[in-house]
């Protein structure tokens, strides 16, 4: 296989990850949400597109290191990607809110992102099972 065509895999996997690892995290918490849920994987694609983006590229750059020690990487992936969550809802309410105190006690906030957590943690732990376990479901090298 040449590079384009394992980079071109490696992509869509990641892309696959992203879509199975929303639906699947958002529905995790119908028991909590309800069918409010079903609002929740269709925006969570839609808002998460910058995130994904972010995802693609930090993948480009460091390629060789995800592919050959995925494990470390799948793990620290739902954590940095609930801090940058964190980070751009700060930056939408910073205006109004006095300190970051203020903001972490608002109703909504640590739902919101333990949404997005659960999410990326499926993602992610299916990439890890893809790259590892699955045969050839990505190329790897």
């Amino acid at each position: 296989m040449n590079w384009a065509t394992i980079m071109r895999e490696h992509i869509l996997g990641i892309l696959l990850c992203y879509i199975v690892g929303i639906i699947i995290g958002n529905l995790v918490f119908v028991p909590f949400y309800g069918l409010v849920v079903i609002f929740t994987i269709v925006g969570g694609w839609f808002i998460g597109i910058p995130l994904l983006v972010l995802t693609i590229l930090i993948f480009l750059l460091f390629r060789r290191s995800i592919v050959r020690h995925p494990l470390p990487w799948c793990v620290a992936a739902p954590f940095l990607i609930a801090a940058l969550w964190l980070a751009f809802e700060w930056d939408i309410y910073s205006s109004r809110a006095p300190d970051m105190y203020w903001f972490l006690s608002l109703r909504g906030v640590w739902e919101r992102t333990a949404l997005v957590f659960s999410s990326a943690s499926f993602a992610s732990a299916l990439f890890w099972y893809c790259i590892r376990h699955a045969n050839g479901a990505f190329a790897t090298d």
